[in-house]
């Protein structure tokens, strides 16, 4: 009778490590399932990061690109109106200095004394600076 209480013994303790072996290969199987879908969120987290990332990076783009386009444009635009302002400038200094010119002419001929003359000329002068700088 006490071979059979061992043998018995001896069945219940393998029963119960069989148990247990299933159990714990049970739960390896669950705990892989589970780091399966912490790694699956972790790559579509990661796959979501870089498709920010690549939006991101084209919105900038196109900003820089309106940027560049829009300082080029105000750039023209400046120099255009720059290059008009200094014909506009030009063609008023020639045509005074024609004046000028023709009043010299006219001031010569008509026989003004010379002193006379240089009075006259210096508020041509004031004239002629102040256009210069004006604009």
């Amino acid at each position: 009778m006490e071979a059979l209480k061992k043998r018995m013994k001896e069945a219940e303790y393998k029963l119960e490590s069989r148990t247990i072996a299933i159990d714990t290969a049970g739960s390896i199987a669950e705990a892989s399932v589970s780091i399966s879908g912490v790694f699956e969120a972790a790559q579509d987290a990661a796959a979501r990061y870089l498709e920010n990332v690549e939006a991101m990076r084209m919105r900038q783009e196109k900003i820089c690109i309106e940027l560049e386009s829009n300082s080029r444009r105000e750039a023209e635009d400046l120099l255009a109106k720059t290059k008009e302002d200094c014909r506009r400038m030009e063609e008023d200094t020639l045509r005074y200095c024609e004046q000028m010119r023709r009043e010299t002419e006219k001031d010569l001929l008509s026989g003004m004394p010379a002193e006379d003359y240089w009075v006259k000329r210096s508020g041509q002068r004031t004239a002629l600076s102040k256009l210069a700088y004006s604009s």
